[in-house]
């Protein structure tokens, strides 16, 4: 009996152990499930995250696209405009100018036609455009001296004698001004004025068109970078400086150069950038006072560091100064790429460039280049 009753209790404990670990199979296997189901649950939610970045870099694309088209639209229809009106200006102008040639050639003497044909040849010597402020001083002085020499209407033929750009020879052409014919004369003589402003609008404005084309070209390629070699950074510096001279009479251009070994770079590449990142110190600080540029090595980093005391920027558009085509300058001064070419440039030579800024006190733009002395 004792013996019968250890073996039911060996056996009912073996049962026990049989249930307990039948329980815990089918928990396995519940686990199990559970775990594939939720394993194949992660996989339709990696799949679907990845169909969502994927239409997300696709719309992103698309709106950087978007805004890039925008903005090239925008920047070439303002030439296109101005070649088309200068078209419309160049037709009229010829025109009248044709039909009253003749008349005027047999109402003038031969030395006043040789001093009407040296007038209408000055704007073609013109070295640049005047600005609007240059252009009210000018026509005040040569007004000023036409009554003095007691011309009649010295205010109107002193605009028509700087729209040609005579002023400097003005006392030269006081016999066609008071001659009796002066009304043909300047008739004339403002048509053909006409006629050469509106090819040099053509012009400027077909250069801005190539100038948009070639930096998208820019923005696209990297030919430039395809060739390196070891250079002395400063001097790519001091080659941007020295094509700048001309803007910087009234700019004082502090360096502040560390001696460190050559980098193995694109120093024309990179002779833009600067040349880029100083023009706007330049514009910043309306062409005065101080530029700081300093260069010096740093945790076997390259730095370049370019400051101006100007106008700042607002923080709030500090992160679109890379943008494609965005400026905060006028129209015609900028075509907001210069920044975005550099920032390409500096990103092929693994390099980085960054701003700070504070509107009132300044900007300074550092670049930093991988090194090792």
């Amino acid at each position: 009996q004792e013996r019968t009753s250890e073996l039911q209790a060996a056996n009912d404990e073996t049962l026990r152990a049989f249930h307990r670990a039948e329980t815990l199979r089918q928990m396995a296997d519940e686990q199990r499930q559970l775990a594939e189901t939720a394993q194949i649950e992660i996989a339709h939610t990696l799949h679907q995250l990845q169909t969502t970045q994927t239409q997300l870099i696709a719309s992103e694309k698309m709106a950087s696209l978007g805004l890039l088209v925008s903005n090239v639209a925008h920047e070439i229809n303002s030439p296109i405009g101005a070649i088309h009106s200068s078209n419309t200006t160049i037709a009229d102008s010829m025109l009248a100018t044709l039909r009253n040639m003749p008349r005027l050639m047999d109402s003038i003497s031969r030395e006043h036609r040789t001093l009407f044909f040296q007038l209408i040849s000055h704007q073609g010597n013109a070295d640049a455009p005047l600005s609007t402020r240059e252009e009210r001083q000018r026509i005040k002085q040569i007004a000023t001296f036409l009554e003095n020499a007691g011309v009649e209407g010295a205010t109107r033929k002193a605009r028509l004698i700087v729209k040609l750009r005579a002023e400097q020879h003005a006392p030269n052409y006081i016999p066609l001004l008071v001659n009796p014919d002066c009304d043909l004369i300047l008739n004339v003589a403002a048509g053909v004025a006409d006629v050469l402003s509106g090819t040099g609008n053509i012009a400027t404005a077909a250069n801005k068109v190539s100038r948009i084309v070639s930096s998208l070209k820019q923005l696209n390629g990297n030919d430039r970078i395809s060739s390196r070699f070891e250079n002395q950074l400063y001097l790519s510096i001091e080659k941007a400086i020295a094509v700048l001279d001309p803007r910087l009479q009234e700019i004082d251009v502090v360096r502040n150069y560390q001696d460190v070994a050559p980098l193995k770079c694109d120093p024309d590449a990179l002779q833009d950038v600067w040349t880029h990142i100083i023009s706007n110190a330049l514009y910043a600080s309306d062409h005065k006072g101080v530029i700081l540029i300093g260069l010096c090595v740093m945790d076997n980093t390259l730095e370049v560091r370019i400051a101006d005391f100007g106008c700042g920027i607002d923080p709030e558009i500090q992160c679109r100064v890379f943008e494609p085509f965005f400026t905060t300058r006028q129209s015609g001064e900028g075509g907001g790429m210069g920044l975005t070419l550099a920032k390409k440039v500096v990103e092929e030579h693994k390099g980085t460039i960054e701003i700070t800024s504070t509107v009132g006190v300044g900007t300074t733009i550092t670049v930093s280049f991988p090194y090792s002395s």
